[in-house]
Order: C-alpha cells, then structure tokens, then sequence
C-alpha cells in the first residue's frame, strides 16, 4: 500500500511538472513573437554616409552603411536587420547623415517611438525639398520627421535640403498585406 500511494505522488509531481514546463515553454513562445521588431531603410546610401544609434532600454545598436542589405523588394531601399525589443518602452534613435565627400553637408536628429506588442516600426530616410510632404502617396505612413541640412545642399534640380525620416508600421503576427 505505502509503495503504490508514493508511486502515484511521484507520477503526481512528475505530470504536474510537465505540464507546468510545456505551459512555460508555450507561453514564451509566444512572448516571442510578439516582440516589437525595427527595419531601418535608406534608399540613398550611394550618395550618403549614414550613422544611426538605436536603443531600446536593453540594449544598445549602430548601423553605418555596409549595414544596409538589399531587400527582396527593390523599391523599399536597403534595410539593416530586424532586431527584437522590448514590448513596452522607447525606442530612440540618433540619426546622422552626411553627403559622401562632402561633411559639411550634414543633417542629424532624434526620435523616439512608442514600444508596444506585436508591432514592427519601418523607419525610411529620404532627402526631399523643404516644405514637401514625403508621404504623399503613401499607403501605410502615419508620421514623418524633418531635419534640416546644414552646409552645402544635396546637389540635384531642385536642392533637395531636408533629411525626412518617415514612419511606418505593421503587426508582426497579424500583418496587414498593403
């Protein structure tokens, strides 16, 4: 009698414990993938030497342009790789950006975003005129920063003399197809 009453404990505990590990291991999965995850764009690295700082709370990364890898969609410019963060938080972002052979043609600034679950921010940076809306036209965007050149313009007809940083976003689980 005694050995059957602690064979069942034993087989008590042990199924207990499987089942609570599984359900661990079950919910970090998902945790997982609900991360907020950031691309960074810059269809303009043939002309610019581009810095970026981004830290999340955690940790801390730099992207320069050999960081920049094509992407399958070649109208959406070459990104640095997605890097997993925090859910809740904010994210910031040091941008530098300097016209190759020319570094007194500068633009810098800073952005924070909001952190949250399951979304992915796409970051795009593009030189325009002053004054110009660079998301017309853009199924997707919701926001966009501008940032002043200083020194000499972008030479092209017309100057092109604002660094845009434009914002995007999409679920990571439950992306919407544009």
């Amino acid at each position: 009698m005694k050995k059957t009453g602690i064979q069942f404990r034993l087989f008590a505990a042990i199924l207990g414990w499987t089942v609570l590990l599984s359900g661990c291991s079950l919910l970090g999965a998902n945790m997982e993938k609900a991360q907020a995850q950031i691309s960074v764009s810059d269809q303009l690295l043939a002309n610019f030497e581009v810095y970026l700082i981004v830290s999340d709370g955690r940790s801390e990364y730099e992207f320069r342009n050999e960081n920049f890898k094509p992407r399958d969609n070649p109208t959406t410019g070459p990104a640095t790789p997605a890097i997993s963060t925090p859910k809740s938080g904010n994210l910031k972002m040091k941008i530098n950006v300097a016209l190759k052979g020319k570094e007194t043609s500068t633009s810098s600034g800073n952005i924070e975003l909001p952190l949250k679950e399951d979304w992915r921010h796409s970051i795009h940076l593009i030189t325009g005129q002053k004054g110009s809306d660079p998301t017309m036209g853009c199924f997707g965007c919701s926001d966009f920063y501008a940032f002043d050149f200083e020194g000499e313009n972008v030479q092209s007809e017309p100057p092109e003399n604002m660094l845009y940083v434009i914002l995007t976003g999409n679920f990571i689980e439950r992306e919407v197809i544009y």
